[in-house]
Order: structure tokens, then sequence, then C-alpha cells
């Protein structure tokens, strides 16, 4: 989706359609197109455009048609289960798990980090995507952000910045008083 067709040929002129018909009959129209000249035309996938195989279809202007069989594979990116953002703030010695999956119709999805760190302290599973440790030991407020990359079977990859805040931990007095001894 969002991926441009080119058709190189003969014969084209304007007022053509360009459709993605999948084996079940299930249509997609290619927008906007774009006509080059009379060997070139293109459309765009649009976004929503399920994972398969589809035959392409040319419609020209005066209704004729021609069909190329099994011409194009939609295959879509990674999609992340989480948002963007902040993934939490936690407190010094914290047990940390925090699930941040993607899933894709193509088959297995890998993680990693490709910018930044995590806290120490903290690790990705590469395979789920979780985030799983104990919160380090910080004097201060401590933001690390990081961008985590999901890779599918066919090397397509989607990325997704998120932060996670580690603070000291905060001690209460009480009022007790040791007095003088």
């Amino acid at each position: 989706p969002g991926d441009t067709i080119t058709l190189v040929g003969s014969g084209f002129l304007t007022g053509f359609t360009l459709q993605l018909v999948s084996s079940g009959g299930t249509t997609v129209t290619l927008t906007p197109t774009t006509y080059t000249s009379l060997t070139s035309i293109s459309g765009t996938v649009p976004s929503g455009t399920a994972n398969g195989t589809y035959d392409i279809k040319y419609t020209g202007s005066s209704g004729a048609t021609a069909v190329l069989t099994s011409a194009v594979d939609v295959d879509t990116d990674p999609s992340f289960t989480v948002a963007s953002g902040s993934l939490g703030t936690f407190t010094s010695g914290d047990t940390v798990n925090i699930s941040t999956g993607a899933t894709d119709t193509a088959g297995t999805v890998t993680f990693a980090i490709s910018v930044g760190s995590l806290p120490s302290g903290l690790s990705l599973n590469t395979s789920t995507g979780a985030i799983t440790g104990t919160a380090p030991t910080v004097a201060a407020d401590t933001t690390s952000t990081f961008t985590l990359r999901a890779t599918d079977d066919e090397n397509q990859q989607s990325t997704r910045q998120y932060s996670i805040t580690v603070s000291p931990p905060t001690f209460v007095n009480s009022g007790f008083s040791f007095g003088n001894y």
C-alpha cells in the first residue's frame, strides 16, 4: 500500500483505470493514476489493500480491457500494536514487563532497537517485542528514548519511537525522631 505500479507497453491513452483483482474477485482501484506517455502509465496501491497476489486489470477510455495475471504481490509492513510515545514511568528496582508487539499477515516479525537504547537492566525479546527486566538505580528521573524496528519475513520494516522513564525511590519521613542519646 502506497507503492506505485508502473506499466510499460504501447498504445496507452488518457482516461484509463487500473485495478487489482484478487483470486476471490475483490477489486481495488489504483488511485491516483498517471498517464506518462503512450508507453507508460502508473497507479498507486491504496492503503488498506489486503495482502495477496493480484491480477492487474487495465480498462481504456473506450472500455477495452487487458489483464496481467498474478502480476502483483501486495505485502504490508508490520503493524505495531502499541502507539508511539511513553511506555511508562517505573521506580528503581521495579520489575518491568511491557508488550510492544507488531503483527504481519506475511509471517513472523522480529524486533530490534534501531536508534537509542533501553535503560540498563532492561532487555528486548527480539521474537515478541516484550521489554522486560528490573528498572535500574537512578539518582534523578531518567528518560530513555529509543526507536523499535519490526521486520517481517520479506524484510519489510516499520518503526516506532518510544520512551521509558525511571525515577528514584521516594522515602517518606513518618515524623520519627531518634532523639538525643
